[in-house]
């Protein structure tokens, strides 16, 4: 089984939220604190059986955001973990940013041939959903995972 997690909020506490209002409101200190009092949140090892094949698709803006979610996965979770970025947009916010990054994320998973992928997202988790469905894919399951219950909407 090809088992699938995103990486803040599902193996990283980490709250992307509270992350971008610091930096949008120009506490970029809090925002750096934030980013590295970061813990693993969820063992994916505990999901799988050993033949299973663990990844993560996680969005990421950069290479060195990537470098560090790298090394991240290695520290904590050893070789398991395949991590594979999304390059993500930096155009665009809101639900527009979510769906764009779901689109990127459903042509990997695809590709990937992924079972299940978890998310902390819930608009994210919709979209996912929505596209498999539009394509008549019934081979992917969408597991919304965490507390994040409701989109984040930024205050206009």
């Amino acid at each position: 089984m090809n088992i699938c997690f995103d990486f803040d909020g599902v193996l990283r506490h980490l709250d992307l939220g509270i992350w971008r209002h610091s930096l949008s409101t120009g506490y970029a200190g809090d925002a750096i604190l934030h980013a590295r009092s970061q813990t693993p949140l969820l063992n994916p090892a505990m999901m799988a059986l050993p033949e299973d094949n663990l990844y993560c698709v996680t969005g990421c803006l950069s290479l060195e955001t990537s470098e560090e979610k790298s090394r991240f996965l290695k520290h904590f979770y050893g070789n398991r973990i395949e991590l594979t970025c999304v390059l993500t947009p930096n155009d665009i916010e809101g639900r527009a940013f979510e769906e764009e990054v779901a689109h990127r994320k459903f042509e990997l998973l695809k590709k990937l041939k992924i079972d299940v992928y978890f998310d902390d997202n819930p608009t994210i988790v919709r979209a996912l959903r929505k596209l498999a469905e539009e394509e008549g894919i019934q081979t992917i399951k969408f597991v919304k995972y965490g507390g994040w219950i409701e989109p984040y909407e930024p205050e206009k």
